[in-house]
């Protein structure tokens, strides 16, 4: 495993380079965007079994890529996207929530840019999310941004389990991202639109598998039902109730690697 900068990526405040993990194995080479809660740890665990070359990369602001001037928007983090699909011939790509709103609005400018990708946990598609999700959304990072670990840790718990809602693991989490201010870079999530008109993904060439969850409101099951309707020939599977990042993230791998290494 490589750990590199790539140099001329343009990041949204004019910053030279990401911060990118390259794990070599030939063809075909697969990009891996990670969720808002996520990091380049996220996406290794998740592509684990996916055979040629793995491309893992922070979105400005995360890891050690250059922080932004502004909270993150679509349009830059699609083109961090389209970049490094395009710097690594990469013909695959895996995506996270955050990762999936920006490889959304990718595919439905360049629908032939890929020839296989699996996105997780779709967050919206070509409407708001509902009122009352926003805005608890909008509160957590509020008080995340107030420097209020809690904040982040009501975040990250309404798209985990139960069980793990008190472990100190998901606390160390939740103090770890807002230490790094990630709450700063999030003010624009929850009134995000992947793409204006979901008949625009009518066009997307690519062999697609859409992920989700039960039980997540951030992550509905029907967001995830419109989005595989509206691309031709996408498979939906749904795991247990929520917790694709912690308690299914075995199976969401062995299902990532199964679908990408498919031969065709």
């Amino acid at each position: 495993m490589a750990t590199e900068s790539m140099p001329g990526l343009p990041a949204p405040d004019g910053s030279p380079s990401l911060e990118i993990v390259r794990e070599d194995g030939g063809q075909p080479t697969t990009v891996f965007a990670h969720s808002a809660g996520g990091s380049i740890a996220e996406t290794t665990a998740i592509g684990k079994h996916v055979a040629g070359r793995r491309i893992h990369f922070h979105f400005p602001g995360y890891g050690t890529s250059p922080r932004p001037r502004r909270p993150l928007n679509l349009d830059q983090l699609a083109r961090c996207l389209h970049h490094m699909l395009t710097a690594h011939a990469a013909t695959q790509a895996v995506s996270i929530s955050l990762g999936t709103s920006a490889l959304l609005r990718l595919l439905a400018r360049h629908p032939h840019a890929l020839r296989r990708a699996v996105l997780v946990l779709p967050f919206t598609l070509d409407q708001l999310a509902p009122r009352l999700i926003r805005e608890h959304y909008d509160a957590c990072l509020a008080a995340g941004r107030a420097g209020d670990a809690g904040g982040m840790l009501e975040l990250l718990r309404t798209s985990t389990p139960d069980s793990l809602h008190h472990s100190p693991a998901l606390a160390r989490h939740a103090r770890s991202l807002t230490e790094q201010r990630i709450p700063d870079l999030l003010s624009n999530v929850s009134g995000f639109v992947p793409v204006p008109d979901s008949t625009a993904l009518a066009r997307i060439t690519a062999k697609s598998l859409i992920i989700t969850h039960r039980d997540d409101p951030f992550h509905s099951v029907q967001v995830a039902e419109s989005l595989a309707a509206a691309i031709p020939g996408a498979r939906l599977h749904t795991v247990g109730a929520r917790g694709a990042l912690s308690t299914h993230r075995t199976e969401i791998a062995e299902l990532t690697g199964d679908f990408l290494n498919r031969p065709g």
